[in-house]
């Protein structure tokens, strides 16, 4: 109604506009007292004196009338205003609703950030008491909502531009949650984290919140370099700096991290901090003997059921290059296994998903990439097909139960499961090619606990980049492997093409590990294991030992499993059983020929199994037959006879002295013996033990 003034009626001659500014409380209520030029006279005559000529009366009427029209279209929005606000109101217009103390004060406190605040605490609070975990998606919703909103209130406290805009709003705390746009709830984590330790050291130095000029910067990072700061703490700051000053609308000419002193000073500490610290890079790969122990452990059915699907979990990572954050973000509907190979979908990744430039997107894994000849993917595959992960979820891996026996319906945290990665590295034995096939040597840990450390959560992305680059596949083909290149493409080309590159590489790295083509060499690797052992009070060079395994032995070519079609239990062949038998017959067989007229050498039967303390190896020995003692070894099993017994070899002395008896030839791979896995103990050998 302020459109309508009563200087637009000035033709009406001041005095009659006073008397019509006296009737009339505003324009708007004249212009609706009457509908023609008729109706304006009759309005004109009550307020002019009976002296007044009728000709002077018209032509009042006339104009009055003519300016009701001329602003028609402003009488008609008012009185549409008029009408919906008598519709949701049954107090008087233009006055004012009394409200009581109580309630303006909870108008006031709604509307801080601070209140939703803990709201947002006591929702995340409740969700990680709930057994269930709820859902990934719940939590980072639930999360995010509670970091943005601690931001929200040091931006208010600060008092940023963006505050009087949210101000002007009337829901202020689901304006201050959607301020921070698409970014995740631990990129708000770590911003506040490290924008409050700075907030509460400007507080105890300067008495403010907020900085007033670089020198407050520059102090608190100085300061805290001379008592040992960690390398990241300036970026950190920087980065925190850079959001606080982005979403509080700071102009840009008074931005601090826009600062060329700043900036300097920020490359300055990074060539100091870097200074006889250990060089950043990528987290180191694992070695090709994890690979192949982490097959062996998914395929043995006698270790824990979790414990074999964590160890499924690295292989599927590292084959694909997965973050951990990633494997959580897996459909479990999702996953797929053909003759092909194995294929699933991310709902949402560090780039990639709801919020993202790109939508989701697959990971894939070639069917014949198996370092032992064992069908891991499917019998990975088979273990999350159990009865207890048969529950609707949003994310892979659950949580394990009291003993490992089965899943738990928990959401597990991405960095939990680098925990369980290293915990599964800790549990695996040494691989050794025996006999045709691989095998594991349980006795002998091929990750010590304090080697666990070398490697993180990070390392099986990392495997298949490093070891394409050092056979030489292009960069262009190496970018699919992480994803990385679907920034440069469209998704829908992005997954026209990843697969066929993805799965060539694999087939490349693949062969490159028995030397087949081109030939991947992991010296510096090893050599930096033996480095990190060496610092962590191991023995460097047996751990190095124990990781060398390339180039490969083939068990493939022995065709025990195939890849397209899983075995069966009348399809399964134990050759380690074949061989066995291959033995025990012989040496029975001696026994018939035998004239029983053995020296005893200190023990009762007629043989003996010794056992190697290091890697539990036991090897078979006829008494007398050969150099070894029984009374110098530090572990002997006195056998009478072999019905039963468990030996790994026989002594290749005794074998030639029974093949005398018998005449017959005997396989000398039986009883083949290695540097790592002899058993056969001298004095020596006693004294310094294993070494």
């Amino acid at each position: 109604m302020d459109v309508l003034q009563w200087d637009g009626l000035a033709f009406l001659g001041s005095g009659l506009v006073q008397q019509l500014r006296s009737a009339y409380q505003h324009p708007f209520y004249l212009a609706n007292s009457f509908d023609s030029e008729n109706d304006a006279r009759d309005t004109l005559r009550q307020l002019m004196s009976a002296g007044d000529v009728d000709e002077l009366l018209d032509e009042c009427a006339r104009r009055l009338y003519e300016w009701s029209l001329e602003n028609k279209g402003v009488v008609k929005r008012c009185r549409r205003d008029l009408v919906s606000r008598a519709q949701y109101t049954l107090a008087t217009l233009n006055t004012t609703l009394q409200i009581s103390a109580s309630e303006a004060f909870e108008q006031i406190v709604q509307s801080e950030p601070k209140y939703a605040l803990e709201v947002a605490k006591k929702a995340v609070k409740a969700r990680k008491a709930d057994r269930s975990g709820g859902s990934r998606a719940e939590t980072e919703a639930a999360e995010r909502k509670r970091f943005a909103l601690e931001l929200s209130v040091l931006i208010k406290e600060a008092c940023l531009p963006v505050v009087y805009q949210i101000e002007q709003l009337d829901n202020q705390n689901i304006a201050w949650e959607r301020i921070f746009g698409s970014r995740r709830s631990k990129t708000l984590r770590n911003r506040f984290r490290s924008w409050n330790k700075y907030r509460m050291w400007l507080i105890a130095s300067a008495g403010v919140v907020w900085p007033r000029d670089i020198r407050d910067l520059v102090n608190y990072v100085e300061e805290l370099l001379q008592v040992g700061a960690p390398m990241s703490l300036h970026g950190e700051l920087q980065a925190a700096l850079v959001l606080m000053e982005q979403v509080g609308r700071v102009p840009e000419s008074r931005q601090l991290s826009r600062d060329g002193t700043w900036k300097s000073h920020l490359s300055a500490w990074d060539v100091e901090q870097e200074k006889g610290c250990r060089p950043r890079g990528a987290a180191p790969p694992f070695t090709v003997a994890i690979l192949i122990a982490l097959e062996l452990a998914v395929c043995n059915i006698d270790i824990e059921f979790y414990r074999r699907a964590v160890a499924w979990i690295m292989l599927v990572a590292t084959w694909a290059s997965m973050r951990t954050d990633d494997i959580q973000r897996v459909a479990p509907e999702s996953l797929r296994l053909s003759n092909r190979g194995f294929s699933m979908k991310m709902a949402r990744t560090k780039t990639t998903g709801p919020g993202k430039l790109h939508g989701q997107i697959f990971a894939f894994v070639r069917r014949d990439v198996s370092l032992t000849g064992r069908d891991w993917l499917y019998d990975g595959l088979e273990l999350f097909k159990h009865e207890s992960a048969n529950y609707p979820r949003d994310y892979l891996v659950p949580s394990p139960s009291e003993n490992w026996t089965a899943f738990r319906k928990k959401l597990l945290e991405p960095p939990q499961l680098a925990n369980y990665f290293r915990m599964v590295l800790q549990g695996l034995g040494t691989p050794k090619f025996e006999d045709g096939e691989w095998r594991v040597n349980q006795s002998m840990e091929l990750v010590p606990l304090n080697m666990s450390l070398y490697w993180s959560g990070h390392s099986p992305r990392h495997v298949m980049s490093q070891a394409s680059a050092s056979i030489g596949c292009a960069k262009d083909d190496r970018d699919f492997l992480g994803r990385w290149c679907i920034g440069k493409v469209g998704s829908n080309a992005y997954l026209l093409t990843s697969r066929q590159i993805v799965e060539r590489l694999q087939h490349e790295v693949f062969e490159s590990f028995f030397h087949r083509g081109k030939q991947y060499d992991e010296g510096e690797l090893l050599e930096d294991v033996k480095d990190f052992a060496d610092k962590h009070e191991l023995i460097g060079h047996r751990i190095r030992r124990r990781h060398k395994v390339v180039p490969l032995k083939s068990a493939l070519q022995s065709g025990v499993v195939s890849m397209m079609d899983p075995d069966t239990e009348n399809e399964e062949i134990d050759d380690v059983e074949v061989e066995k038998g291959k033995v025990l017959a012989f040496v029975q067989d001696a026994e018939k020929q035998d004239d029983g007229e053995v020296i005893s050498s200190g023990v009762q039967g007629k043989y003996f199994i010794t056992v190697s303390r290091r890697t539990g190896f036991r090897r078979l020995h006829v008494v007398g037959s050969c150099h070894v003692k029984a009374e110098r070894c530090q572990q002997v099993v006195d056998v009478d006879s072999l019905e039963g017994q468990n030996f790994d070899a026989i002594c290749k002395f005794c074998k030639r002295g029974l093949k005398q008896l018998t005449g017959d030839e005997v396989e000398e791979s039986s009883s083949s013996s290695t540097g790592d896995s002899t058993s056969t103990c001298t004095d020596t050998d006693v004294e310094l033990g294993d070494f």
